[in-house]
């Protein structure tokens, strides 16, 4: 592996041990961490640890999580009690996506609302992505280790594998000095060659050659579980790719009839790729500080194998470009096309849809207008959207003088929430990351619209009562009731 340095935003050169985000690529270590724990009970845990419950014999990817985590609460009470801990790191636990119910708080505050959020799918029936899965078996690691689980992951990966810089923490990698603009917490190539030579050796440390977990638990790291993916380069339309399986995460397809392991990770601010081929001994990372630009890596990780692997070479870059003809992709951007008629009027007042919000599932939010009373909070949200509205990346309007609401929103993916009027009671909904500010030596004002939604006001009585927001995201083939199903609602509270 190598590193070329470039510039990063005009403040420093990027090294081979800079800190780059790789935000979902980090799935594979919290499914190695379950590794690494699942040996140590199968052999002679440390003292420290808790002693397993009565009612679990052996501490395996089949355990129920319940019996770990008595805590966890579902809706669909026969996941809550059958779901195993493979469920946890295969994305089959039967709920969609539900991203837009977490933000940066604590991780028990997202767990606790676990309960309220809406199932689409039985146990194991179907893949749907869920990062939340992932903060369950985070908590059970600290449940049985006694350790923080950035704790853990610490001492038993990243200490042993000399990735001695790496940190979950934002504050300490801008202390080190060397990180990119980006949401980060793990280093550049030197690091992760060391990551990925573990993964290629079946678990072990190559720097000492001992076992970082028992083969057999990398064994059902590395099997896949369900069919998977949502990438139509890695879809079998293809044909030197095959059809896309999940194990515990991580990706695995064929290319051009070699196996290929992946995760890839994204946030506004971060794009990662991560790559081993154990049959070709081949292991690949590309780190952005830029993000949604899966596709350009993916077209870079296919172009290295076919040089490394003497492979014909294909034109990825236009076929991936072609992805806005497919159908499927047409079809979405038509479903997320909102138009409004001209003289289309608001069944009430601007005013009347202001004010608080709830969600149990979702938290709260608070929508603004231009005609709202002035407040600091008020004021400062509107004065961000004002600065971004009048930058070329401002998005685009449903008409000049839509009606418009506005509320914070703080998410992973996006920091504010825009209703635009499109009639009746519907509304056009965008999560947006805003930076009225600009970032980091640019201080233009700019804005990433990160997710299109729909939203809908329920009016009893001349007041609105209710809304529900709906994201397009839905599993595929979407079937009966799963609309319904998908809406999340938030209770008027003034």
């Amino acid at each position: 592996m190598s590193s070329k340095p470039v510039i990063n935003d005009g403040l420093s050169e990027y090294i081979t041990t800079t800190l780059f985000g790789i935000a979902s690529c980090s799935k594979a270590f919290s499914a190695f961490a379950s590794c690494i724990l699942m040996s140590d009970y199968s052999s002679s845990p440390p003292p420290s640890y808790a002693p397993l419950p009565q009612s679990v014999e052996t501490f395996d990817w089949h355990t129920p999580v319940k019996s770990l985590y008595p805590e966890f609460e579902l809706q669909d009470k026969f996941a809550e009690t059958e779901m195993q801990m493979w469920d946890l790191v295969a994305h089959t636990c039967g709920l969609p996506t539900h991203d837009l119910a977490y933000g940066y708080e604590e991780r028990d505050k997202v767990l606790e609302r676990l309960k309220w959020m809406k199932p689409n799918r039985g146990l194991s029936e179907e893949w749907q992505y869920n990062n939340m899965m992932f903060m369950v078996n985070a908590r059970i690691i600290e449940n049985l280790s006694g350790m923080r689980y950035t704790d853990f992951v610490t001492e038993r990966i990243l200490k042993p594998l000399k990735m001695d810089h790496s940190t979950y923490w934002p504050s300490e990698a801008a202390k080190l000095g060397a990180f990119s603009q980006a949401f980060c917490w793990v280093p550049g190539v030197d690091g992760e060659t060391n990551w990925i030579k573990c993964l290629l050796s079946g678990g072990m440390n190559p720097h000492t050659g001992e076992r970082l977990c028992s083969a057999g638990f990398f064994k059902h790291l590395t099997t896949a579980r369900v069919v998977g993916g949502f990438s139509l380069a890695n879809n079998p339309r293809w044909p030197e790719t095959s059809a896309t399986l999940y194990s515990a995460g991580l990706f695995t397809h064929h290319y051009q009839g070699h196996q290929v392991f992946s995760h890839t990770g994204g946030t506004p601010r971060v794009s990662s790729y991560q790559v081993f081929c154990p049959n070709d001994n081949l292991g690949i990372v590309l780190l952005s500080n830029l993000g949604s630009r899966q596709n350009v890596l993916l077209a870079a990780v296919h172009r290295i194998m076919e040089d490394v692997l003497s492979l014909p070479h294909i034109d990825w870059p236009s076929r991936l470009r072609s992805d806005v003809q497919h159908p499927s992709f047409a079809a979405k951007q038509r479903a997320t096309t909102h138009k409004r008629a001209e003289g289309v009027q608001l069944p009430l007042p601007l005013e009347s849809y202001t004010g608080k919000y709830t969600s149990p599932s979702y938290g709260n939010l608070t929508f603004y207008s231009t005609e709202s009373r002035p407040s600091e909070e008020r004021d400062a949200i509107l004065s961000a959207f004002s600065a971004v509205d009048n930058s070329p990346s401002a998005p685009p309007l449903l008409a000049p003088d839509v009606p418009q609401l506005y509320a914070r929103f703080p998410r992973i993916w996006g920091s504010h929430l825009r209703l635009q009027h499109s009639e009746g009671p519907l509304w056009q909904a965008r999560l947006e990351a805003l930076y009225p500010h600009g970032f980091g030596k640019d201080r233009s004002p700019f804005v990433r619209a990160a997710d299109v939604l729909e939203a809908e006001f329920e009016v009893e009585g001349g007041k609105v009562r209710r809304m529900w927001i709906i994201r397009y995201s839905l599993a595929q083939p979407v079937r009966k009731g799963d609309y319904e199903k998908a809406k999340q609602w938030f209770e008027k509270v003034d």
